[in-house]
């Protein structure tokens, strides 16, 4: 199966193209090239596994301290007021990349349109009236 998660493990020189914003021992961040929201970004594992409980817990610390981070970076620069984070565990979980577990980080605005991107396959347009 086709894994958009493994040229962004391995293809280090093209960073900019491929919308990474850091890499680390055990993990990267991406921009979601389909964001629920303006700042929307992804923590993956180099590693391609599906299973959180197969990760060593050396990428798993390092996965969630920059998950921790992440949010701290959303809400002091983009000043997001709350920040969704999670993942979908294997496809019966609604994984859109179930072989490859990774972290989605969505900012949050007080008034925003809410999360029904994730769980509605829709898009909301808000408008301050």
């Amino acid at each position: 199966m086709f894994c958009p998660f493994r040229g962004c493990a391995t293809e280090i020189k093209n960073d900019a193209a491929l919308f990474e914003i850091f890499r680390a021992k055990h993990c990267f961040g991406v921009m979601n090239r389909y964001p629920y929201s303006a700042g929307h970004f992804m923590v993956i594992p180099y590693i391609h596994e599906e299973h959180i409980e197969n990760l060593s817990d050396e990428a798993w610390q390092e996965i969630s301290q920059f998950v921790r981070l992440g949010v701290r970076i959303l809400k002091s620069e983009l000043h997001a007021g709350g920040v969704n984070i999670g993942m979908n565990l294997s496809k019966d979980a609604g994984a859109g990349i179930a072989p490859h577990c990774h972290y989605h980080l969505v900012p949050r605005w007080a008034g925003d349109t809410n999360f029904i991107t994730t769980i509605g396959e829709t898009r909301v347009c808000g408008t301050n009236i």
